[in-house]
Parts: structure tokens; C-alpha cells; sequence
């Protein structure tokens, strides 16, 4: 296993790839005790703040034929499994799901289960209920302004201003909703080391914590 940072003895890595699909656009991020997993970069790549980190939209829409959309899935996904050694994925299901969104998941739940990942699929209605208590907060930017004041400071930079810049990383801000959610609860205690000083949580997501705390003593 490829932590970020060492571990203490008899301690063990929970590291979340959250994945979100669908046919024109897609969001993943990889997530764990230590935050967001960096990515290497060249030092040209470094002064870009969109490739500094795992969090990342994902363009589909030029692919034409499924058997491509295969290909270019797969081969974000190697990379990511190669970077950061995931633990575990959480596949977003969408509230209305279109015909391709089944199949997107299938694709990346093969490949990741060949290779010993362990996947699951949560709802992303779920996931933002835990973290705005509703499924859509009261303005469009409330999702990455929670996630960010209260977990992922580093992403600030990354807070939409404009309708394009909105659209263009949702599913990224969703799957890190999903990201966050399963590591509060697979390891409750890596989820609050994230905690930013001063943040404070919506009693769903703290009894997740809970929950999952009581749980993992058990």
C-alpha cells in the first residue's frame, strides 16, 4: 500500500477514489486521512492548479463509439490506480439516470475489480444530503464552498465563479462529496482529521461519524 505520509503500527490506509460518469463529462478524486492525493508533476505542470492534484473533470464528449469510451475510461482509471493505489471506489449514481450511466459504472467496476479495488455504489443525492442537508443547496456553488471551507482548503482556487466554470467541474465536486461521505464512513477517524478548525457539520453527517466510529470499535 502507497500512503501519502506513514502510519503508525497496526494502523491502515483507507484511500477513497470517488468516480462520477457519464456521457459527455466526468469527476474523479482520490481522498484519504491526508486529504487529497497530489499528483506528480513537472515543475511547468506544477504552476497549474488543475494538475496539481487527483481532483479532476473528466471530457468524454468527443468520444464516438463506446468501444473508445472503454479505452479512455480504462486508461484514466490505470492511471489513477497507479498514482494512488485506491483502497476502495464509490461509483456515483445519478438521481435521473440516462441509458449510458449503468454501463459507464460496469465499465469502471471491472477494471477496478480485476485489480483487487473494492467498489461500491452510493447515490450522489445521498452524499450532498449528508453535507448541505438537502439535495441542492440554496445557491449552485454551495457544494464546493461546504467541501471546501469544511475539509479542503486547497481547493479554493478551484471555486467556480461563472456558469461554464460551474458545469465544467460538478462531477468533480460530486464525486468528492461521494469521496468524503465513504471515508467518514470506512474510517471515521480519517474523515475527522480532515476537519478544519472551526467547521462545523450537519448532525446527518455527524452521526455518519458516529455511527461509523462505534462500528470500527466494535
Amino acid at each position: 500500500m502507497n500512503c501519502q505520509h506513514s502510519l503508525p503500527s497496526g494502523a491502515f490506509c483507507c484511500r477513497v477514489l470517488g468516480l462520477v460518469l457519464s456521457p459527455r463529462w466526468g469527476g474523479a478524486v482520490v481522498v484519504d486521512g491526508f486529504g487529497i492525493a497530489p499528483v506528480p508533476t513537472t515543475p511547468a505542470e506544477a504552476r497549474d492548479p488543475r494538475r496539481r492534484t487527483s481532483f479532476r473533470t473528466l471530457c468524454l464528449r468527443t468520444v464516438k463509439t463506446a468501444t473508445d469510451r472503454r479505452r479512455v475510461i480504462e486508461r484514466q482509471l490505470a492511471q489513477v490506480v497507479q498514482a494512488h493505489a485506491p483502497t476502495i471506489a464509490v461509483l456515483g449514481v445519478h438521481q435521473s439516470e440516462a441509458r449510458d450511466h449503468p454501463a459507464l459504472r460496469a465499465i469502471a467496476r471491472r477494471f477496478l475489480t480485476v485489480r483487487g479495488i473494492a467498489v461500491v455504489e452510493r447515490r450522489i443525492v445521498d452524499a450532498r444530503r449528508l453535507l448541505l442537508g438537502r439535495a441542492r443547496g440554496k445557491c449552485r456553488g454551495d457544494l464546493p464552498e461546504v467541501l471546501t471551507e469544511t475539509f479542503f482548503p486547497e481547493l479554493r482556487g478551484r471555486l467556480a465563479v461563472g456558469p461554464e466554470e460551474r458545469r465544467y467541474d460538478r462531477h468533480a465536486w460530486n464525486a468528492l462529496a461521494l469521496a468524503i461521505t465513504t471515508l467518514a464512513e470506512k474510517k471515521p477517524s480519517s474523515a475527522n482529521a480532515l476537519l478544519q478548525p472551526g467547521a462545523t457539520l450537519l448532525p446527518a453527517f455527524e452521526e455518519l461519524l458516529t455511527h461509523a466510529a462505534k462500528d470500527f470499535r466494535g
